[in-house]
């Protein structure tokens, strides 16, 4: 009897063990967390985190929304490619179809329409599997918006600054940055744990894309 308790126990610890495994192979990110630096003309603002399905099949999940220090006077909409959500409040909750993903990952997209109204707060969304809801993982958007025209948005970026036509990495982790022109043109992609050189990018307005860790900061700026 004992030996049969025993092996009764065992058999039930490897099925959760199993289950466990299983339910954490369905999706996962690459980056977690998102920085929209804007000013209050530059509404909507608006980015995406993507997420991988690790299954193959069309797998049912549920997100989940919090706020920190997100302004009354702003209207937080939510597009998963497969359904959108043109208001969301905090504490709303919804279920969404996480689509094979074998050549494109699906985008998880942000939006923030800002009502001439500076503030800086975040959208965090938990996501998980409604039937597993103890086991989720938590993604981040920031948002930082001023209402200065010109100030230099560079500062709200901690690890980076602007010195003689070059971005300098504070910090000294390896960093990624692409370039876009407004009209979509990758201007530049780079890796760099140093600098990055700007003066071969002649003098406009552009969007700076800078991942380090499992963060990404999106700025537009002026480069002179």
């Amino acid at each position: 009897m004992i030996v049969f308790y025993s092996m009764k126990k065992l058999l039930l610890f490897l099925s959760l063990c199993w289950t466990s495994f299983s339910f954490a192979q369905t999706f996962h990110f690459e980056d977690t967390c998102t920085t929209l630096i804007k000013t209050t003309s530059q509404s909507p603002a608006h980015w995406y985190i993507e997420i991988f399905n690790d299954t193959g099949v069309d797998t049912m999940l549920r997100w989940k929304a919090y706020f920190e220090e997100i302004p009354a006077e702003w209207n937080i909409n939510f597009d998963v490619q497969t359904q959108s959500w043109p208001t969301v409040n905090d504490g709303d909750s919804a279920d969404f179809v996480l689509q094979p993903t074998a050549e494109f990952p699906q985008k998880l997209i942000i939006g923030a329409m800002l009502n001439d109204t500076p503030g800086n707060g975040t959208v965090f969304f938990d996501i998980y599997d409604p039937d597993f809801p103890s086991v989720r993982q938590t993604i981040c958007y920031e948002f930082i918006v001023t209402s200065v025209v010109g100030l230099d948005e560079l500062q709200e970026i901690p690890f980076i600054r602007f010195k003689e036509n070059a971005l300098v990495i504070n910090n000294g982790q390896e960093t990624t940055l692409e370039v876009y022109a407004l009209n979509g043109q990758r201007l530049v992609q780079q890796t760099s744990s140093d600098r990055f050189d700007l003066s071969g990018i002649a003098s406009q307005t552009v969007l700076l894309h800078l991942h380090q860790n499992s963060k990404r900061y999106i700025v537009r700026t002026f480069i002179p």
